[in-house]
């Protein structure tokens, strides 16, 4: 279904051109799940976003992204606007900044399918109904009546969850979906989420921080850092045996679940700014297995058994390397 390759952003800040992704592939099958994981800074949300072509005017985006055989970086943005928001949707982060606080609920969510299917308002009113009760708002004839700020979070998640779903997208992109919500209502918000995954049949791509929610709800997973992907593979894999430095640290920096004692073992540094990016590998300060190889290039995403790859000179699991 998608097929993304090379994928670099470039913003224009103050005369200067700085690379935020710096060539990341992605496939995703029709109906499968996949989690984007990493530190605040790592490029998850700008990877969407550049799919999407939502980012800001200064950025510059090229490569390959291939949509059922379509390469949307080259579509005008007329066609684009016809797949934006009827086959490929986004949740954002946090939905009240993305909501028009002076429109009602109802209006927000008729005015998604109008845009990309023609009905009247009594039948894009019903639709209307019919999604938020799909997503478990209570009440659907009255909140639509409502403005976001009358509702909670949660509920205006929901109201997020329903927007997108409006035109049955086929591919469906939630951006930190559950981060500002207290955790009941994040596993509700998680579990319709895969429930609409499996009824609907649609691709999802789940981006988060949270390794805890990459477990429960992704077969699959890519793990960025600086604007590149570090590791990719199941899940159940990278778990229990990660290749990647980083991902063995943010692993390591997890608490225990299992009744052990023991003290969390925080990653050093932190993610550098795109237009401080070290030389060689983009872990390497943080990295306690650097070694002067590291300093040669940034390292390639190399197989390593099956759907496992990482891009590290020295992996914490095998033995392989490679360099750009």
């Amino acid at each position: 279904m998608l097929h993304v390759r090379n994928l670099k952003v470039d913003f224009e800040v103050d005369g200067r051109r700085i690379r935020i992704l710096h060539g990341v592939d992605l496939d995703l099958e029709e109906g499968e799940t996949l989690g984007l994981v990493g530190e605040s800074g790592c490029g998850k949300s700008v990877t969407c976003s550049a799919i999407l072509r939502i980012l800001a005017d200064n950025a510059t985006v090229t490569g390959e992204v291939m949509y059922d055989g379509t390469d949307l970086l080259k579509l005008p943005a007329s066609k684009m606007e016809e797949i934006r928001g009827k086959d490929i949707t986004m949740i954002f982060q946090d939905p009240v900044v993305y909501m028009n606080p002076v429109k009602t609920i109802g209006n927000q969510i008729t005015e998604v399918i109008h845009l990309h299917e023609k009905c009247s308002q009594a039948e894009a009113d019903k639709k209307a109904i019919d999604l938020l009760t799909q997503v478990g708002i209570p009440h659907p004839e009255t909140r639509l009546k409502y403005y976001p700020h009358q509702l909670s979070g949660g509920l205006c998640q929901r109201v997020m969850i329903a927007m997108a779903l409006a035109c049955k997208p086929k591919l469906l992109m939630a951006d930190e979906p559950t981060t500002a919500l207290d955790v009941t209502v994040q596993a509700q918000i998680l579990d319709l989420l895969r429930g609409l995954n499996k009824k609907l049949g649609m691709a999802t791509i789940l981006v988060t921080h949270d390794l805890g929610v990459i477990a429960e709800n992704v077969k699959r997973v890519m793990v960025m850092y600086a604007g590149v992907v570090v590791e990719e593979g199941p899940v159940d894999i990278i778990f229990k045996k990660p290749a990647h430095p980083y991902t063995e640290g943010l692993l390591n920096s997890l608490p225990k679940m299992d009744g052990q004692d023991g003290d969390l073992i925080p990653i050093e540094g932190s993610v550098p700014a795109p237009d401080k990016r070290p030389a060689g590998c983009c872990f390497g300060p943080r990295c306690k297995y650097m070694t002067d190889e590291c300093l040669k290039g940034q390292p390639k995403l190399t197989t390593i058994n099956g759907t496992h790859r990482c891009a590290c000179f020295h992996p914490v699991h095998g033995t392989f390397g490679g360099q750009e």
